[in-house]
């Protein structure tokens, strides 16, 4: 049998262990499932999907135009798929700068977080908003409950309590790792795991780790749909929306990461079957579905 290829960490040099990667795919498990929206649908559902941010490390340009695009767009709901903050205060890898990410406190990392999903819904106000926590966002929590007072301060700090309580617009979906809850769904046939594979080719590795379900995920930075049709004869979809952060983040060196820039559209039809779209953004300016010409 050939062996599997190796996994990486977006940008990483060395390796996951095979308990890293099991429990990453365990915490790509939300614990909601889809719920369909009130009242009949009359017209396609517009759905506009984000890749990860890394505040306060994120792209400025590709922000502008992200949020250009939804205020053209105007679509229904909006989802980011984690990894909007980079918890870097959080993180247990040693600083390798003195401009290291660990001196942005996590409050001021919220706060950010914050002002980003207030020009979302500026943007698009009558957009229901969705905050799939990721990794990065996990890392509060995975060490506060390492001492037996934690949780109660977890509580305190989280993204739920801080950014989402006065925000009844926003709901936040948690990165856990319990292996027996069900898949967080956009659509009953589409799920929205943060990312449960590393790699140039993690978009194609999502497929069968979710099978039946099509998905959209974020994690890996990069731009990718891979598509497979099933036996019974029906297409599973895997997207990587790209994503807004910086592209050549100082860790990385001069060494190229790959990444991209870019967001995510789904059209659903009243019969809910469903139409995705890549936007790719490329020195300020991207072009949606429609054909509109999106600038910074």
């Amino acid at each position: 049998m050939k062996p599997s290829a190796p996994m990486f960490a977006p940008g990483g040099r060395k390796p996951l262990s095979p308990a890293a990667i099991a429990a990453h795919k365990r915490a790509n498990i939300g614990a909601e499932s889809w719920a369909a929206p009130a009242g009949k649908p009359t017209r396609a559902r517009r759905i506009m999907f984000l890749g990860d941010v890394h505040l306060p490390h994120y792209d400025v340009q590709a922000v502008a135009v992200a949020l250009a695009a939804i205020r053209a767009w105007q679509p229904d709901e909006v989802w980011q798929a984690g990894d909007l903050c980079e918890a870097g205060q959080w993180s247990r890898h040693g600083r390798r700068a003195r401009t290291d990410d660990k001196a942005v406190a996590w409050q001021h990392e919220l706060a950010l977080a914050a002002h980003f999903w207030d020009e979302i819904h500026s943007a698009a106000p009558r957009a229901a908003c969705h905050w799939r926590l990721g990794n990065h966002e996990g890392r509060v929590e995975r060490e506060l409950l390492l001492v037996p007072w934690g949780e109660g301060i977890a509580d305190l700090v989280s993204p739920e309590t801080v950014v989402g309580t006065s925000r009844p617009w926003l709901k936040i979906h948690p990165y856990n790792t319990r292996s027996n809850s069900k898949p967080l769904h956009v659509l009953p046939d589409l799920v929205a795991p943060h990312g449960a594979a590393c790699g140039v080719h993690a978009t194609a590795a999502h497929l069968p780790l979710f099978a039946p379900y099509s998905v959209l995920h974020g994690h890996t930075h990069r731009v990718a749909h891979v598509v497979r049709v099933l036996a019974n004869g029906t297409a599973q979809h895997s997207l990587s929306p790209g994503c807004l952060s910086q592209l050549q983040p100082a860790w990385a060196g001069e060494r190229p990461t790959g990444w991209g820039h870019g967001l995510g559209s789904i059209y659903v039809r009243p019969d809910l079957t469903w139409s995705p779209h890549l936007i790719s953004i490329h020195n300020g300016r991207c072009f949606l579905p429609t054909g509109e010409d999106i600038r910074a």
